[in-house]
């Protein structure tokens, strides 16, 4: 799976997941200029590579400033909702390819949860970035709200402990944002 996402000033990124179970699981970023050529200078000769479990979704975001935000979600879930566990690896970046500073490890924040796959990523929000997943493995439960501070951690304020459940049909969630007052905001 890649994307591709606009740099600001012209140009693009190209994110993949990449890997297999030999040589492991890994994130790669690429910066591109407006000309096709490959940045140099971004992440370390070029590329910014970060471990992780296999993914099967990738969701990318280029913010006002230029940093980008890229999440990688594995849908481990098992028709069990005992044993359906998932991991959601938000990667934050400055916009030279360098991890964001006080954002997790190093710029990466692994996140365990027991819900269903990831439907969207809402950024630069009131609330920080907020990751919308179905709230059970079967999809009928509706949607969960995970919101992160600036450092990456659960947003305690929000919900319970950083998780807001709301419940919605299958086909109810199209889209949504969060307003300047931390407010969440639906389209269905």
């Amino acid at each position: 799976s890649s994307s591709y996402a606009p740099a600001v000033g012209g140009g693009q990124f190209h994110v993949r997941l990449a890997g297999d179970n030999l040589l492991g699981y890994r994130v790669e970023v690429r910066k591109f200029f407006q000309d096709g050529a490959q940045d140099p200078q971004f992440g370390v000769a070029g590329l910014l590579s970060v471990v992780t479990d296999r993914m099967d979704q990738l969701f990318v975001h280029t913010a006002r400033d230029g940093s980008l935000t890229i999440l990688a979600a594995s849908n481990n879930n098992s028709a069990d909702p005992l044993f359906s566990v998932g991991v959601m690896v938000v990667i934050r970046l400055q916009a030279n390819g360098q991890p964001a500073p006080g954002f997790g490890e190093q710029g990466v924040v692994r996140l365990y949860q027991k819900n269903g796959p990831v439907v969207d990523v809402l950024h630069d929000t009131a609330l920080g970035t907020v990751i919308v997943t179905y709230d059970s493995p079967d999809r009928l439960r509706g949607v969960a709200l995970h919101a992160l501070d600036a450092q990456g951690k659960p947003l305690t304020s929000f919900g319970d402990q950083g998780v807001a459940r709301i419940g919605l049909s299958l086909l109810a969630w199209k889209t949504g944002g969060i307003d300047e007052v931390g407010r969440v905001l639906m389209v269905t």
